[in-house]
């Protein structure tokens, strides 16, 4: 639990500091883990709409069913054994991950899919159907995780809803999302780490269509507002938001933002809120830049990161 749970700060890493002195590395360092905890919860909230998503490119070009699509295009997105089965009568897909790597995921061989999850489309055949409303529904099947740095965590969430807001437009909306791992203490005691977990996420997509090819060469543009606890950070209730949206591409990682971006987040214990941490990636306006400089401002000090 000790590589997923509270990162020890730049002090810990000193290859991830750029440019700034030891004295101003120690006073980011709080923010940096802050920052950290914040944008890998948002990659646990974010993985149901990804998994929806692949399963929308799969609809869309098995022209109306996922298990129709090319086989090559099926283990990009899922693996070879994942199985899809759509109840007629609910609307629902019911995804089966075995816990196998995706190959479309090379660079995150860790980032793997466990167990089950469904997806009611609510009548509607694609999230590109104008005014289309997706639901992940976690009470039908508790039994999702994903797999970090070799520890399983758990997904649920109360609400979960995924809806078409125009032309390659979408918003989520996410209720008490609970990402959970068991860690065991030095006294053989374990304890779940949860997170609790609560906002919504706008998506764009810069242009094409929900096909493979087009959104591998698209540029998706993510604005975010959220509010709770964290698994890296149980303890501390946070606000974060991102006044200028992170962007992402396909063809990156999907940990790390590309091109330009800023978030803000704040502690609930703190009162006057002083000590905010700014985490401002340096990729400026240019299309995939896979792995931007990301510049942490917190207590009036800055220190430039490269952030894996």
């Amino acid at each position: 639990m000790n590589k997923l749970l509270l990162l020890a700060g730049c002090m810990a890493i000193f290859s991830s500091c750029l440019k700034n002195d030891y004295f101003e590395r120690t006073q980011t360092a709080m923010g940096y883990n802050i920052y950290v905890s914040v944008r890998k919860q948002n990659v646990m909230t974010m993985d149901p709409f990804n998994v929806a998503f692949r399963l929308n490119t799969l609809i869309e070009e098995g022209n109306g069913d996922p298990n129709q699509a090319p086989d090559s295009i099926k283990r990009l997105l899922c693996t070879a054994e994942t199985t899809i089965a759509f109840d007629e009568a609910t609307g629902t897909y019911t995804l089966t991950y075995t816990g196998s790597p995706t190959e479309g995921d090379t660079d995150n061989k860790d980032f793997i899919r466990k167990g089950t999850i469904c997806i009611k489309t609510n009548g509607y055949t694609t999230l590109g159907s104008p005014s289309a409303q997706w639901e992940i529904d976690f009470n039908t099947a508790p039994t999702y995780s994903i797999f970090s740095n070799g520890d399983e965590i758990k997904l649920t969430a109360s609400s979960y809803t995924i809806n078409n807001t125009g032309d390659n437009s979408w918003s989520v909306y996410v209720s008490q999302f609970v990402s959970s791992v068991p860690s065991t203490s030095s006294d053989g005691t374990t304890v779940d780490y949860k997170s609790n977990w609560n906002g919504s996420y706008q998506i764009s997509q810069s242009a094409g269509t929900q096909k493979l090819s087009d959104i591998q060469n698209a540029i998706f543009t993510i604005n975010s507002s959220n509010n709770g606890t964290t698994m890296y950070y149980p303890a501390d209730n946070m606000t974060a938001s991102t006044p200028t949206p992170f962007k992402y591409t396909p063809l990156c990682s999907i940990f790390v933002p590309v091109g330009d971006g800023k978030m803000i987040i704040f502690l609930s214990n703190d009162a006057n809120l002083e000590n905010y941490t700014e985490a401002q990636l340096l990729g400026g306006s240019e299309t995939h830049v896979c792995n931007p400089k990301t510049q942490i401002s917190y207590g009036g000090y800055v220190t430039e990161y490269l952030i894996q």
